[in-house]
Order: C-alpha cells, then sequence, then structure tokens
C-alpha cells in the first residue's frame, strides 16, 4: 500500500501543475490578448471590413468550412467589428484579473477563434499556439490564485480544498503538458532537413527581410560560428528536453531548468527576429508549467506547501472532455507528420520509384495516362510496343524516369528485353500504416 501511494504521488508529481503557476499563466495569457487585440484594432477596418482587403465573400470562397463559426462573418462593418473587439478586450481583462475565470476564459478563446477565422491572412504559429493554451485553460483551474475568484472565495469561506497542496493533477493537467512537449517534438520532426544538419537554418532565417527586421540582426549575420551554434541548440533543447518534462527524477530542479531554458530561446527568437507576439505566447505557456519547487524558494511560497501533496483534481466530465481532447491533440499531431512512401508487394524500391514484373499489381489509372505515343498499342492496362510486345513496358513520367527507363514523349521506355514495370511509390499516412492497409489499394492518379 505504502508502494502504491508512493508511486500515485510521484503520478501527481509529474502531470500536476501548480496553481501559482497557473495563475502567473493566466495573468500572462490576459495580457497578450489585450496587446493583440489593440494591435490588430489599428487595422480593424483594414483587415475586418468588407471594405478592406479582404471581404467576407472572399473569406467564404476559399477558406469557407461545416466547422468554421464565426461572429466577426455576421457583418463586414466596421463598427460592427468594433464592438466584438470591445467585448474581446472586456473578457480579456476579467480573465487577466481573475473574475469569472472560467467564463471569461472561454469567451475569449471563442471570439479569438471567431477572429482568426474572419482573416486567416494575417495569422502566424503564435496565434495556433494562443488558440491551444486557452483551449487548456477551460479545463484547468486558473483563477485558484493572484485573481479575484480566489480573494472572493476565500472572504465568503465556500472552497474548503484550498485547505490542500497548491498542485493540480488531472487529464487536463497531462493533456496542457502533452501538448506543450509535443508542439515543440512534433515541429522538431518537420526541421529534419539540409538547413538543420549543416546549422545554416539560423543564417537563412536572419536573411529573410521580413523577419530580419531588428537592428541587431545586422550583427548576427556576421557571427557564422554563433549563428551554428544557435541552430543546433535550438533543434536539441527543442527535441529532447520536452521529453525530460516527465522524468520522475529530480523533477523540480529539471523542470524548472527546461522552463527557463524554452524561455531564453524564446527571448533570443524575439530579441533578433521580427515575429510579433509568438515568443511571448510560448513564455506565456512554459510559465504555467513551472514548478511548486520554485515557487517555494521565493518569497511567494505557499503556507499549505508544507501539506501533504494531496492534489486538486477536477470534476469527472471535465476530466472526460479533457481525454477526448487529449486524444484529438495526439491524432492532429501525428497527422501533420510526413507520409511513408511505400511500394506494393512485389515491386522493388529504386531511388523514388517501385520496380517489378507484375502486372496485375498496377491499375490502369498508373500504368497509363491519356494516349499512347507513337509505335505503341494500348493494351489497356499499359502501352505495348507494336512490333514485339513482350520488349518495353510504359509508364506515366513523372518527376524523371527510373533508373534503366529513356524518356520517350512524357513516358519511361525500359532499356531491357524483358517485360518490367516501374510505378511510383504510395503515400501512406500514420493510420494507415496502423491499420495495414493494404498497399495494392491505390491512390487516385497524381494528376
Amino acid at each position: 500500500k505504502k508502494i502504491t501511494s508512493r508511486l500515485q504521488r510521484v503520478f501527481h508529481e509529474i502531470v500536476g501543475l501548480d496553481l501559482r503557476s497557473l495563475g502567473l499563466m493566466r495573468i500572462f495569457l490576459g495580457a497578450i490578448l489585450l496587446i493583440d487585440l489593440v494591435v490588430r484594432s489599428t487595422y480593424l477596418r483594414t483587415f475586418y471590413a468588407d471594405d478592406g482587403l479582404l471581404p467576407r465573400d472572399a473569406v467564404l470562397d476559399f477558406w469557407n468550412r461545416p466547422t468554421y463559426i464565426s461572429l466577426h462573418m455576421i457583418s463586414g462593418h466596421w463598427s460592427v467589428q468594433a464592438v466584438l473587439f470591445i467585448v474581446a478586450a472586456g473578457a480579456a481583462l476579467c480573465f487577466m484579473v481573475g473574475y469569472r475565470t472560467r467564463l471569461a476564459g472561454f469567451i475569449s478563446w471563442f471570439l479569438l477563434i471567431s477572429l482568426h477565422i474572419r482573416n486567416p491572412l494575417v495569422l502566424n504559429g503564435g496565434d495556433i499556439v494562443l488558440r491551444l493554451l486557452l483551449f487548456w485553460s477551460l479545463f484547468l483551474p486558473l483563477g485558484e490564485r493572484f485573481s479575484f475568484d480566489s480573494f472572493i472565495g476565500e472572504l465568503e469561506k465556500d472552497r474548503p480544498r484550498k485547505s490542500r497542496a497548491p498542485l493540480f493533477a488531472s487529464v487536463a493537467s497531462a493533456g496542457f503538458i502533452l501538448q506543450l512537449a509535443g508542439l515543440y517534438a512534433v515541429s522538431t520532426l518537420h526541421k529534419i532537413g539540409p538547413t538543420w544538419s549543416d546549422g545554416t537554418a539560423v543564417y537563412y532565417a536572419a536573411n529573410v527581410d521580413y523577419l530580419a527586421e531588428q537592428p541587431q540582426v545586422d550583427w548576427l549575420r556576421g557571427q557564422p560560428e554563433l549563428m551554428e551554434w544557435l541552430t543546433d541548440s535550438t533543434f536539441i533543447i527543442e527535441l529532447w528536453c520536452p521529453l525530460l518534462l516527465l522524468t520522475p527524477f529530480l523533477r523540480g530542479p529539471v523542470r524548472t531548468l527546461i522552463c527557463l531554458q524554452f524561455m531564453v530561446l524564446h527571448l533570443a527568437f524575439t530579441t533578433f527576429f521580427a515575429i510579433g507576439l509568438f515568443p511571448w505566447i510560448c513564455i506565456a505557456g512554459w510559465v504555467g508549467v513551472l514548478p511548486g519547487w520554485l515557487w517555494d524558494r521565493t518569497r511567494l511560497r505557499d503556507p499549505k506547501s508544507t501539506l501533504p501533496r494531496s492534489p486538486i483534481r477536477s470534476r469527472w466530465w471535465v476530466q472526460v472532455l479533457a481525454g477526448f481532447a487529449l486524444l484529438g491533440v495526439v491524432e492532429w499531431n501525428l497527422s501533420t507528420l510526413p507520409a511513408t512512401q511505400v511500394c506494393p508487394k512485389g515491386f522493388k524500391v529504386s531511388d523514388s520509384w517501385c520496380v517489378g514484373r507484375d502486372t496485375s499489381k498496377l491499375s490502369s489509372t498508373l500504368t497509363k495516362s491519356g494516349d499512347c505515343p507513337s509505335g505503341y498499342e494500348d493494351q489497356g492496362r499499359l502501352c505495348q510496343r507494336s512490333d514485339d510486345s513482350e520488349d518495353h513496358y510504359i509508364e506515366l513520367l513523372s518527376e524523371g524516369c527510373p533508373f534503366t527507363y529513356i524518356e520517350e514523349e512524357g513516358y519511361c521506355r525500359s532499356r531491357s528485353p524483358k517485360l518490367s514495370q516501374a510505378t511510383h511509390k504510395r503515400q501512406l499516412s500514420w493510420l494507415q500504416e496502423l491499420k495495414d492497409r493494404p498497399v495494392d489499394d491505390w491512390v487516385k492518379p497524381w494528376a
């Protein structure tokens, strides 16, 4: 029983979030929402009215989805947009000070999504992160510390659960940590490429005009060793540090070090590159993960932190909703990974092609495209030479011909006297791979 209790306590420490950190994160997010609204309001008529650069008809033509719900689409007049901006600012202010925190957070999250749907051309990666942080905030007790809600609750003495230690552990807290860690781990997988392997990613970023607006970038361009070191360190930190959030050893110091590393990383980003609020949004997320170990070594030490670490838990239906949200986040992140290219059974890999001899494995849409070239007969499933049906096999040309094939009138002709075949690899998503779908079931032609 003691071992079980200890393991349970360790698990709560790993997935738990300190209420003081959550309260401070709420203040950061509320301030960011207000700053974002102020900046966007200076271009309110230009970006969000029908007489601006992107009228609502254009949005409906290019980005309309059945699941998109936007209050900002109800009118194209600038005055209606201004009213929605004022409502969003009021909700953000209530969220920042912690008054009716959960309701204010929901309104802020909903209006933020509504605003982003109205004009998706003025968004960046930071806007996506901000939406994610606000979404998970709906399941977290952000109003338990440094808020009007907590102050009023203490006056009314209606919150007996505050006698527990300042720790919140649930499916929602685990989802928040995994979301933050997955954000960097998955983005690192997309960084696998020549510019990151040879250490030139920061160099190229420093030469992008709209990013390199800061005057200190001129100094950075003259430091090739520093740019190479920044490239390598960014890749290593984003790949390995999120995994250490779940370490069961030295949890307080390790998590503190990880949070500070990412904060310094994003401060470096905003020092050299003009990327708006993106670094500050990410820093706000890492503030929410700061462990109680750090708070207990400051003047903001909670008197109840000396109590047994019995965590605060949310209601069961909140945890169920958070669980479904967590599954959705995992599926969505995995779906963004690059697809795997595979060959059908009986075919061998040759560069970017699949080479084989079994004609039954290929469908007509992949073996032939349109009419056969001159000198070849249409055999239904493929094109063959009129004088020797056993001589050549012709495949649709796409991005060059495979080895032992010669380009001929938009097709690939075999050099070999024996009948051989070639076709392109098929891309399978991670979900298709897990289900082990038959690779003979080809997708439609790439044309």
